[in-house]
């Protein structure tokens, strides 16, 4: 049985997105593979009565000056968010959702979410960044997932534009997105693309599960 590597993470941390930049290449060198477990930092932290080193000044800005540093030899992109320590539940919510229900679709869920804070440096204390960007990580990845459909059922690499259903784009402000999202009102179809009704029913029960983990209290 090859080896396996544990990796713990919370998308909240900053060396947890690091971590996960580089995991995957590493464990396929060693020829290993990773078991992602999402977990929650912050709970870690109180059941442990300790605290994040960003809650010390001196050692905090030290932190980040390292992460720069790891950032720079891995190559990857690495932005300080303003609105760091971020509340991670409900997205450790999503996160651990889509492992459980879209292993398949899992990595590429838990990189968007990471990219939202340690690349775009969103707000994701706020619950309508975290609505619009839940919404779309999931498209992305479905549309990702129909366009490699496309490929395999038509055989000819790229999809024909007459089989496109009209796209229609989600331009609510962010506060309306938040409130339908608690209200149970958030249509996490907001970009809808049909290719001849494949997956449509797929895309419709992850569309809810999602939706309720997300917008949960």
């Amino acid at each position: 049985m090859p080896p396996q590597v544990d990796f713990y993470f919370d998308v909240g941390s900053p060396a947890a997105y690091l971590a996960f930049t580089q995991i995957e290449a590493i464990a396929r060198e060693a020829g290993a593979s990773v078991n992602h477990k999402p977990m929650l930092l912050g709970g870690v932290f109180q059941a442990t009565g300790n605290a994040s080193p960003a809650t010390v000044p001196a050692k905090g800005a030290y932190t980040f000056t390292d992460f720069d540093r790891f950032a720079r030899r891995y190559g990857v992109p690495l932005k300080r968010n303003p609105h760091f320590p971020i509340n991670t539940l409900a997205l450790m919510r999503a996160v651990t959702g889509m492992q459980m229900r879209e292993p398949a679709r899992f990595l590429d869920f838990t990189r968007t979410v990471f990219e939202s804070i340690w690349l775009h440096a969103l707000n994701m204390n706020d619950p309508a960044v975290v609505a619009q960007q839940s919404i779309r990580a999931f498209e992305e990845i479905f549309d990702h997932a129909d366009e490699k459909r496309w490929v395999s059922d038509d055989g000819r690499g790229s999809p024909r534009e007459a089989d496109h259903a009209e796209v229609a784009h989600d331009d609510r402000p962010p506060a309306a997105a938040a409130r339908e999202c608690r209200q149970g009102r958030v249509d996490f179809h907001a970009k809808r693309r049909h290719v001849r009704g494949y997956g449509a029913q797929e895309r419709a029960a992850s569309a809810g599960w999602l939706q309720q983990l997300v917008c949960a209290g």
